[in-house]
């Protein structure tokens, strides 16, 4: 069975964000799963000078093709002879819908339709097309992987999806999150953003969902019942581009020097934060999965998140959960888990017990069956 993978998630800003780790990460392991099948990978065109693409889309420029044109992808699927096709990215083209798998992240907006789907008619009439096109397309795919039971159930009731072409198969973690045997990386991180311990974690970008000015917030309010000396860093590549209202919140509250905002670091780097910090609380409204959790769960540290969406389902018992609409709540969990460090240790050890759930071989193996049985178009 020759199989077109999406690789377009590797190309732009994309390739910084989940959607981006999770296509790298399940495209390595399916290359370590394949038997007699071929996988042959395909992109957007060459961007531009000055934008950047993944390394790794050197692969699709010697086995795979480029999609240049909105009808090339039809055309080069018959060129290569493909069988199915598998869609990871949310852009079109999408091509022939029962020859196609597509994996659906969430339907966020869906979800907070006046936040993201006027975000979206603010872009203008491409962004709404691409919009729509797409839920089309995830409407008459042959199968569909939802990346957890929560989207499973959410692609049931807002797109009307049978629940017989939908297949949840769960991601892995990157091996990158794992504990730090070695305290000299844990040092070496520290003192290259200049952070010190001890400090509370949040990994991810700053849009509306994720709730991070009630983070803030909740920390300030923690601070001030004992924890003066702690710290809030604040990590990901949508950081930077919030960094002005964060230090305007941040200093209302009285957070200054207390509050650090990295932007994007590296995997290697952000591994050491995890290994680093005291906790992440990640009170997030709605994931489709929700990576930070479980990376930070795999390198033994605490977690607080949020008793909502998939949250509740992937985190389980691994994690302390609180309601992410009380400022109060977030506030007492982040002051009771600094204060008490048998607590901290109970919560790290069995969120790293929930992480081992999550491996990226047996994520493989499920959508290689999944790609076998809608090459059958049963």
């Amino acid at each position: 069975m020759r199989i077109g993978v999406d690789c377009r998630a590797f190309q732009y800003q994309s390739r910084f964000l989940g959607i981006g780790r999770y296509s790298r990460d399940l495209l390595q392991a399916l290359r370590e799963t394949l038997g007699p099948h071929e996988l042959i990978p395909f992109a957007h065109p060459v961007p531009p000078a000055g934008e950047a693409e993944d390394a790794s889309l050197t692969w699709v420029d010697r086995d795979g093709f480029r999609v240049t044109t909105p009808q090339s992808l039809g055309a080069q699927m018959a060129r290569h002879r493909l069988d199915l096709h598998h869609v990871l990215e949310f852009l079109p083209p999408y091509a022939v819908p029962e020859r196609a798998v597509v994996t659906v992240y969430d339907l966020i907006p869906l979800i907070f339709p006046k936040v993201y789907l006027a975000w979206s008619w603010r872009r203008g009439w491409q962004a709404r097309r691409n919009l729509s096109a797409y839920y089309r397309f995830v409407r008459s795919a042959h199968r569909i992987i939802a990346i957890s039971h929560h989207t499973k159930q959410d692609l049931q009731r807002l797109l009307g999806i049978p629940a017989a072409r939908i297949v949840v198969i769960y991601p892995g973690i990157n091996p990158v999150f794992r504990p730090l045997a070695d305290d000299a990386a844990r040092r070496a991180v520290l003192a290259r953003y200049g952070l010190r311990a001890p400090f509370v974690l949040y990994v991810g970008s700053c849009d509306y969902r994720k709730n991070v000015p009630r983070l803030l917030r909740a920390f300030a309010a923690a601070r001030a019942r004992g924890l003066a000396d702690w710290s809030l860093v604040l990590v990901g590549l949508g950081v930077e581009h919030r960094r002005a209202a964060l230090e305007r919140l941040g200093m209302a509250l009285g957070l200054g020097a207390s509050l650090r905002l990295l932007g994007y670091v590296p995997l290697d780097h952000l591994a050491a934060l995890y290994n680093a910090a005291a906790m992440l609380v990640f009170p997030s409204l709605y994931e489709g999965f929700g990576f930070p959790p479980l990376e930070a769960m795999a390198c033994g540290t605490p977690v607080i998140t949020s008793n909502t969406s998939s949250l509740r389902e992937v985190a389980a018992d691994g994690a302390w959960l609180v309601d992410p609409s009380e400022d109060e709540a977030l506030a007492e969990a982040i002051r009771r888990l600094a204060l008490d460090r048998g607590l901290r240790e109970t919560v790290a050890r069995r969120g790293l017990a929930q992480a081992r759930r999550f491996q990226w071989a047996r994520a493989a193996q499920e959508t290689m069956a999944l790609y076998e049985q809608a090459s059958s178009r049963s």
